[in-house]
């Protein structure tokens, strides 16, 4: 039984394998054969007949189809060109491909004078840059000591005017004291002490109200003092008296 499994096996033949190629080369041709019919197709629409817009679309298609051998050909090209440009020897020596071009003396008296002048410009635009430099330095320098000085000159008279008027306010404020001071003093000549303490209260000034204020108390004192003095002094004189008196009763009797 294993002998006749073992002659079946080999008399089957190994299925082939997928050409890759051929499948490519079908797609290819069925693709080809697609882009044929749709340029008929789009060829045989009657164009008259269309609005303008798809008049437009189907221009720009068909066109765009019968292209498409031709760009086909510049990308292969263009690989062509790019696997050119990687090999060893042109990576090793990219001169290797180039033509030399052999310059006369013309061109080299041409060349030198243009050098001559580009230098003579880069030279002018060098000196010019420089100028514009020093320029602006020297323009900011100037507008930064005008600022100051114009901040110094404006600081210098808001002193002059914070001055000023402290000033007037200090000549104004003494010459009202002034005024206090002798109405004050018309009022103790005067003896107008109610009218001294009303012009204290209406000033506000706490010093002399606060003196005046101790010395009516030490006047309310002194007052309290002397009065208990005189009835201490009376007391002692009747004391003296009833002693007098009973003294001379006793010798008379």
């Amino acid at each position: 039984m294993f002998r006749i499994e073992k002659n079946q096996s080999k008399a089957i033949s190994t299925p082939k394998s997928i050409d890759p190629n051929f499948i490519a080369e079908e797609r290819e041709q069925r693709i080809s054969t697609r882009i044929l019919a749709r340029i008929k197709q789009l060829s045989a629409l009657p164009s008259s007949e269309l609005p303008e817009y798809l008049q437009i679309r189907t221009t720009i298609l068909l066109r765009g189809l019968r292209l498409i051998n031709l760009q086909a050909a510049v990308r292969y090209e263009v690989i062509n060109s790019l696997k050119m440009g990687s090999i060893i020897e042109f990576a090793i020596n990219p001169h290797a491909y180039r033509r030399i071009k052999r310059h006369t003396l013309r061109e080299a008296r041409i060349i030198e004078k243009l050098e001559k002048q580009r230098r003579m410009e880069q030279e002018s635009r060098r000196k010019l840059r420089h100028t514009s430099f020093l320029q602006n330095v020297i323009q900011g320098s100037k507008d930064f000591v005008g600022f100051h000085k114009n901040n110094h000159n404006i600081i210098s008279k808001n002193r002059k005017s914070i001055a000023t008027f402290h000033a007037n306010n200090e000549k104004e404020r003494q010459k009202k004291k002034e005024r206090n001071e002798k109405l004050r003093l018309s009022k103790l000549m005067a003896e107008d002490e109610e009218g001294y303490r009303k012009l204290l209260d209406e000033k506000k000034d706490k010093r002399l109200v606060y003196i005046l204020k101790q010395t009516d108390e030490y006047v309310k004192n002194l007052t309290g003092l002397v009065q208990q003095h005189q009835q201490i002094e009376k007391k002692r004189k009747k004391e003296e008296r009833d002693a007098e008196r009973k003294f001379v009763e006793s010798k008379t009797f």
